[in-house]
């Protein structure tokens, strides 16, 4: 499934488009995400202060490291993880972007459903359902959440003679 957004504007707008679909590969939701295998392609993560703004992009620690799949919730109870969001709710950049690399996925043993989404966006927010039993989780796929501030070149303003062009590219697949 290909979303691609485009937009385009008589002056200089910012605009981050996003989607925020929930996932579970399991096909049953009792079975929770954080014992599916989650990849994330990126070695930098967006640290966040109490108001929930990374204000600071960090090399990935052994918590927030998913380059190679492992269980989702193998560190969900950590206390770096559980900070403020009660579970992952962070940004993770991506290390390469594009529709023919995967950015991120999930997986799950029980049924073998690969979920796969590949992008042309440099930022993953990957959000599970924290408050709700952790059924599902999301690969909001956008610019850095405050890029305007973060990272003013790459934030996704568009203009008269820059169009507003991303994609997301969702892959289902039984393994």
């Amino acid at each position: 499934m290909l979303l691609e957004y485009r937009a385009t504007s008589d002056c200089k707008t910012l605009l981050d488009v996003t989607n925020h679909v929930y996932l579970n590969a399991s096909g049953d939701l009792r079975e929770p995400v954080t014992e599916q295998d989650l990849f994330i392609n990126a070695s930098r993560v967006g640290k966040l202060d109490e108001r929930l703004i990374a204000r600071e992009i960090v090399p990935v620690t052994k918590q927030f490291d998913f380059r190679k799949a492992r269980k989702h919730g193998e560190y969900n109870a950590d206390e770096s993880v559980q900070r403020y969001t009660h579970g992952y709710d962070h940004p993770f950049f991506l290390d390469k972007r594009g529709l023919d690399t995967p950015a991120c996925s999930l997986y799950s043993e029980t049924s073998g459903i690969k979920i796969a989404v590949s992008t042309t966006y440099p930022c993953a927010v990957v959000f599970a359902d924290n408050f709700g039993g952790n059924n599902a989780v999301c690969f909001e796929c956008q610019y850095h959440p405050d890029g305007i501030h973060a990272c003013p070149d790459d934030c996704g303003i568009l203009s008269p003679d820059k169009p507003y062009e991303n994609a997301m590219l969702y892959k289902f697949d039984v393994e």
